[in-house]
């Protein structure tokens, strides 16, 4: 058996290991945006999103950058969003809030 087929499988293995983060990252991004105040999940997003680029950054997949990139930026864009229809509407929210 060659020994360079061998090393190349080792890495390949041990790159895959980082990609879910980045995937996950995504997901949580894109679903925060499906239901009004998903906050923990753009939180999230944004934690799996830093935790897949520490872990590509040792030595992942660099194909997982992009996907914890896009994961990061819908959970700040939706932070972001949150943060300004807060800012705007608080008065009408806390009026809402009262009523129940």
């Amino acid at each position: 058996m060659n020994d360079k087929a061998v090393v190349e499988k080792v890495n390949v293995n041990g790159a895959v290991k980082n990609y879910p983060y980045a995937l996950f990252s995504l997901f949580l991004g894109i679903i925060s945006f499906i239901q009004l105040l998903g906050l923990e999940r753009a939180l999230a997003a944004v934690g799996f999103g830093v935790l897949a680029l520490s872990k590509i950054n040792k030595g992942g997949n660099p194909k997982g950058k992009k996907y914890a990139y896009w994961g990061i930026g819908l959970g700040i864009v939706y932070l972001v969003v949150l943060l300004v229809v807060v800012i705007y509407k608080g008065s009408d929210l806390l009026c809402i809030l009262r009523q129940k």
